[in-house]
């Protein structure tokens, strides 16, 4: 039989007064909180300026290794297979002129490594065969490897790039920049192999060259001409005078490699 509301208050009442009586007390009900709610009530730990300075190098260190590897790889697809492998260690030197020239070059690579940025324009020149592009690439990959952008590219794909903008919707500007912005910018063999320069590919050359001289950026570059002078009758003595201006200028002057073996 159920209880009517008035019974079931009035049995409470005797319930809570017994209790009472015998000195139990009525307890309420633990409230529930959630785990988030309590998870967000606990203040974080601290952390200290040493682990966040910690944190910082690391990362930065990391987006840096990761940057070099980027521009070693771009350098490496540049040159090809051929020089991809070039160190100064491997160069093979079997005289004295050819110990003095890696001497001059591996006192460059050993700035760069030490954190110096590159600064200086270089000139190799000689007979064909010497191994010049394997110096320069050598060194080349030395400088990405320290964090140094680097464009390589032969002296005929240059003026190729030049010929290309005359058809193109691109302002010859615009063509240079390629050749303007990188932090070095390596050309193998600018002197065509035949004949000479044309007007309109010495003009080109010497926005490029003239643009990195004024921004003090370095050009590194190998010629096959017997002398500076040689060099100068067959491209220009004003593209020469801004490549040579400031620049390490070694004469590459030995047998050709090739020939030898």
């Amino acid at each position: 039989m159920a209880l009517s509301d008035a019974q079931s208050a009035a049995l409470t009442a005797a319930t809570n007064a017994n209790r009472e009586k015998h000195g139990v007390v009525n307890q309420p009900e633990t409230q529930k909180i959630p785990v988030r709610q309590v998870m967000r009530a606990i203040p974080p730990k601290p952390i200290s300026d040493e682990a966040v300075n910690t944190r910082r190098s690391e990362k930065a260190a990391s987006e840096k290794q990761v940057k070099c590897e980027s521009l070693v790889n771009a350098v490496r697809a540049a040159i090809g297979k051929r020089y991809s492998g070039c160190t100064l260690a491997n160069y093979d030197c079997t005289t004295d002129e050819q110990s003095d020239v890696v001497t001059r070059i591996s006192e460059y690579a050993d700035a760069l490594d030490g954190g110096k940025a590159p600064v200086s324009s270089i000139v190799l020149y000689g007979p064909v065969g010497t191994g010049k592009d394997h110096l320069l690439s050598a060194l080349m990959l030395t400088a990405a490897r320290n964090g140094h952008s680097v464009h390589w590219i032969n002296g005929m794909d240059l003026y190729s790039r030049y010929r290309d903008s005359i058809d193109s919707e691109r302002t010859e500007k615009q063509v240079a920049s390629e050749f303007t912005t990188p932090d070095v910018l390596c050309i193998s063999d600018p002197i065509p192999p035949w004949g000479e320069l044309t007007t309109g590919q010495v003009a080109f050359m010497f926005r490029v060259l003239d643009r990195r001289y004024r921004d003090m950026k370095p050009t590194w570059c190998s010629m096959n001409a017997a002398s500076s002078e040689d060099a100068a009758d067959r491209m220009s003595s004003q593209l020469i005078d801004r490549l040579k201006d400031g620049a390490i200028c070694l004469h590459c002057n030995w047998p050709s490699h090739r020939k030898s073996r």
